[in-house]
């Protein structure tokens, strides 16, 4: 489910042909290189070895992720986010058949029988898992061109499949056209790789917005009505552990860290729960609206807010307000991520902000925009921030560490 829609703002005007000044604060990030998009919608890249994959309306555009050199464009059937794996991208074809293409090359393998929603695939050692337009999941060993299982499911996927250790996650949604009268199912499944159903979670009548996996169980959202959504906790067996009513919208799925789990609300409000047991440690409203989500790094939950102009940090176990630091410049619109002891965000006037996590203070700006309710999140890989702008193009950025850190970067 996309997140929530923020306030609007009148439009940003200026001549045609300049870009927003640029406040410097510091030695900004550098530019490794930039390339042309077809357009200005162009999705966020993904990598595979080395390999830039950008989806931009109906066609894949392939780029070499060190250089930047244009590697290969392939027009498609569909416009969904590619799914990569074992040196091949995988799309549905026209008859929704699934597609193999050499991921360096870009060139045509031979089409499997079998179909795929597009984009409703991952892969894990060797296997296609997919989700297909007839109501089933199946598995395929990519080296043989073997199914290697089939099994049911009901409704359409929503989003590709996710696979936590040796269980595979698939959300569905009713299947449109489906009798009005019956009762609306969307549903939760949980599958073993080897293809063995363990449990299906259904909410009737009630969209399934977020759901995320990780070592402490699987946390579901769902939309009650209106401006109120319920949080639930599952076990690994599917039953439900425990459940929160919660009043507003929210700005982006929950996020998870060390035992606990955050929310955001588009009115600019931040919760944490023990993820264990569903007791709420803290409710703190920092600003008046938000469009996107918190993010947790080093005990720290940090959030780019819409109104007010700022960017703040909370202590994660007990809400409280760390620091928060006001930009008159713009709206944040992205999602806070770090690279090199430096979080990151950008705001709709066009640049990219970085504070020192330490000293909290500002140290790298740059001109550069983008809208995550049209792009998506960028990608931060080794320190280098991969990002398609809303000026149609696509350009790598080495983050530099602060003075004393080694550099290291995790996925936006």
């Amino acid at each position: 489910m996309p997140a929530q829609a923020g306030p609007r703002e009148p439009a940003a005007t200026r001549p045609e042909g300049r870009k927003a000044p640029v406040r410097k604060a510091g030695p900004s990030p550098t530019l490794l290189w930039k390339a042309r998009t077809l357009s200005r919608q162009a999705r966020q890249p993904l990598m595979c070895q080395d390999t830039l994959l950008i989806r931009d309306g109906y066609w894949l555009l392939a780029f070499d992720a060190p250089s930047g050199r244009p590697l290969w464009r392939q027009q498609t059937a569909f416009d969904a986010v590619p799914v990569l794996g074992a040196g091949t991208v995988f799309v549905a074809d026209q008859k929704q058949r699934i597609l193999p293409l050499d991921l360096r090359g870009g060139r045509k393998r031979q089409t499997l029988t079998v179909r795929m929603c597009d984009g409703a695939g991952v892969v894990d050692r060797g296997t296609l898992f997919a989700a297909t337009p007839h109501e089933q999941l199946l598995a395929v060993d990519i080296a043989s061109r073997v199914v290697l299982w089939k099994q049911p499911v009901s409704g359409v996927p929503v989003g590709a499949p996710r696979i936590q250790a040796d269980a595979m996650f698939l959300q569905t949604s009713p299947t449109a056209g489906a009798d009005a009268g019956a009762m609306a199912e969307h549903c939760l499944w949980s599958f073993g790789t080897d293809g063995r159903m363990r449990w299906v979670f259904t909410a009737k009548e009630q969209m399934l917005g977020y759901r995320i996996v990780d070592g402490h169980g699987v946390y579901v959202v769902a939309q009650l009505r209106p401006g109120t959504s319920q949080l639930t906790a599952l076990d690994t067996d599917g039953s439900v552990r425990w459940q929160y009513d919660i009043d507003g919208d929210l700005a982006g799925p929950p996020t998870s860290a060390r035992g606990m789990l955050y929310l955001t609300t588009t009115a600019g409000e931040v919760m944490g729960w023990e993820a264990d047991t569903g007791r709420q440690l803290w409710h703190r409203r920092v600003g008046r609206s938000a469009v996107t989500t918190a993010q947790v790094f080093d005990d720290i939950v940090y959030l780019a807010l819409w109104q007010p102009r700022s960017f703040a940090a909370l202590d994660a176990c007990t809400g409280d307000l760390v620091w928060q630091r006001r930009n008159m410049a713009g709206s944040f619109t992205s999602q806070p991520f770090t690279a090199g002891g430096v979080v990151f965000a950008s705001h709709r006037a066009g640049a990219l902000h970085g504070w020192d996590m330490r000293s909290r203070k500002e140290v790298w700006q740059a001109d550069l925009s983008w809208e995550e309710s049209v792009h998506g999140q960028p990608l931060v890989v080794d320190g280098k921030l991969y990002v398609t702008s809303s000026s149609g193009e696509v350009s790598a950025w080495a983050l530099a560490s602060r003075p004393g850190t080694s550099g290291g970067a995790r996925d936006a």
